[in-house]
């Protein structure tokens, strides 16, 4: 697998300063998992499959997330891979919390979106449109200083 450089780093960036803020104000541990890279043919290439971009702990509950970010208004299916579906569906059967947190850069809007939703979605659609999936997120604003503040948002 190929990671594309610099994709979904407004997104990624965004979400670290939030993780940081919860861990400095003791509201949550939430911290970015690291994929671990191999050269290959002056390429950086993933050695195994990761599960999910974030995870951590927040009022002595698991919590996982996977971030997902589009230039347009949709986000195509072969963007949600399959294995971290299922792993934040799992999360979710063990009482933990799990969600995916989607930007849409033509909008400027972050959603929070349970991964029965998009699991629903990929059944049915080949992409993922902002003015479907928005019927079944969360709308999280950004604050100053780039926090999205999506714990107020989450069931747990």
């Amino acid at each position: 697998m190929i990671l594309h450089k610099n994709r979904g780093m407004f997104l990624e960036t965004i979400l670290n300063l939030t993780c940081n803020f919860y861990i400095k104000n003791n509201i949550a541990y939430i911290e970015k998992k690291n994929v671990e890279l191999k050269n290959n043919e002056n390429k950086k290439l993933a050695k195994g499959k990761s599960t999910v971009d974030y995870w951590g702990c927040l009022k002595g509950m698991f919590i996982a997330f996977e971030a997902k970010s589009t230039h347009g208004s949709r986000i195509e299916k072969s963007n949600f891979k399959i294995h971290q579906l299922e792993f934040l569906l799992k999360i979710k059967k063990s009482g933990g919390i799990a969600f995916y947190v989607l930007y849409f850069f033509v909008e400027n809007k972050f959603l929070i979106v349970e991964p029965e939703i998009v699991e629903n979605f990929m059944i049915e659609d080949i992409s993922i449109s902002y003015l479907n999936i928005k019927k079944y997120s969360k709308e999280v604003e950004l604050t100053f200083p780039g926090i999205l503040d999506f714990i107020p948002l989450i069931s747990y």
